[in-house]
């Protein structure tokens, strides 16, 4: 009988131990679950959103953050004269990379891009359908660089008409007919909402990215 009570009470102590021991790692692993859920809110509350913006009012494009949080932007990739990507990084190159820019070298894209928008405002910018005096018309454009940060809420602008060549553009734009007009804007929207320019984001902790350049330029691309 005293060797039955013995076992009984070992047992009933080794099974106590146990249990202590699963209920402290349940509160260990809780604790660590509800870290990574606040981590992952946390994440959520800062991550950044690109989004496209074109105007036909002014005929601006840009790139606007409509996320939460900042995003930098890590690399950069054209495709505008080749079937190619020219990829732009600012990072020091590593072995997986293929074809790596300064970030100085992503302002080559700034005449592509000129040319890109150029292209259908065409029939506004003739000088002898236009200008009342013989001069060029004026663009803006300004190419994103890698590591730039765009603050959320923030727009840059990578092409626009500059006021006095906006002006001209505003009234030869009133002397068109409906369909012309329509035409001039439909060709300017479809080039920026298919402008080859693509970019790879992340948010500030790198935890959330996008990669614009993964997508549409996979394998292929060009030394800038």
């Amino acid at each position: 009988m005293y060797r039955i009570s013995a076992w009984k009470e070992y047992f009933f102590e080794q099974g106590t131990s146990i249990a202590s021991v699963a209920i402290a790692l349940m509160a260990l692993f809780l604790t660590i679950y509800n870290a990574k859920l606040d981590r992952d809110y946390k994440e959520l509350s800062i991550r950044p959103f690109l989004h496209l913006d074109v105007e036909t009012s002014d005929f601006h494009v840009a790139i606007r953050n409509m996320g939460v949080g900042p995003a930098e932007i890590v690399s950069i990739a054209t495709k505008f004269d080749t079937d190619r990507c020219m990829i732009f990084f600012r990072r020091p190159r590593v072995p997986t990379d293929p074809a790596i820019g300064t970030a100085e070298n992503a302002f080559k894209s700034t005449a592509p891009i000129y040319a890109y928008f150029a292209d259908p405002l065409s029939r506004l910018l003739q000088p002898d359908s236009v200008w009342e005096t013989q001069k060029a018309p004026r663009l803006y454009v300004r190419p994103l660089t890698p590591g730039q940060i765009i603050p959320p809420g923030a727009e840059i602008v990578l092409f626009e008409v500059q006021k006095e060549t906006l002006e001209q553009m505003q009234k030869k734009l009133q002397n068109l007919s409906s369909a012309d007009y329509t035409d001039v804007t439909r060709r300017f929207v479809t080039r920026a909402n298919t402008i080859p320019y693509y970019l790879h984001f992340c948010s500030l902790t790198g935890n959330y990215c996008v990669n614009q350049i993964e997508e549409n330029c996979g394998t292929g691309s060009s030394a800038p």
